[in-house]
């Protein structure tokens, strides 16, 4: 009994490594709540996670904090250029049936409309965790 509750028990490892998650999900919360921040805060969060799950993580917050400043202008700028687009895609969703088009025709934009917001919600998912593993600059994010 008295290995299972030591520091370094498997029992001991994981309960912290929780406990890092924990503190890493709540920092993420914190960050996010200015909507603007929300870039940065996902790229800190991937960067965070990837050195948890490596074992590289010595400090969740210094790391946290360090990736937040490190990429805040440059994650910022990806993100409010990705919420522009979307915004574009969700007035061109609004105003397509408004139109007075063919059938054929409002069936083409339709399906050109869905392959932009494929693109935009996989550019969405992975443009922060290559952000995060990845320095370059935002073309070069947004091309690979």
């Amino acid at each position: 009994m008295d290995t299972l509750f030591s520091a370094d028990s498997v029992l001991m490892r994981g309960l912290t490594r929780l406990a890092d998650v924990m503190i890493l999900n709540v920092l993420f919360v914190v960050t996010s709540l200015p909507v603007v921040t929300l870039g940065a805060s996902l790229t800190a969060l991937n960067f965070t996670a990837m050195r948890i799950g490596t074992g590289e993580c010595n400090a969740v917050t210094a790391d946290y904090m360090r990736s937040f400043r490190k990429n805040f202008r440059q994650a910022t700028g990806l993100a409010l250029a990705l919420a522009a687009f979307a915004a574009v895609l969700a007035a061109w969703y609004i105003v397509l049936p408004t139109l007075a088009l063919g059938a054929a025709a409002e069936l083409a934009l339709l399906a050109i409309w869905y392959i932009l917001a494929f693109s935009l919600a996989l550019t969405a998912l992975f443009a922060f965790p290559y952000l995060a593993s990845f320095e370059g600059r935002t073309r070069d994010v947004l091309r690979n």
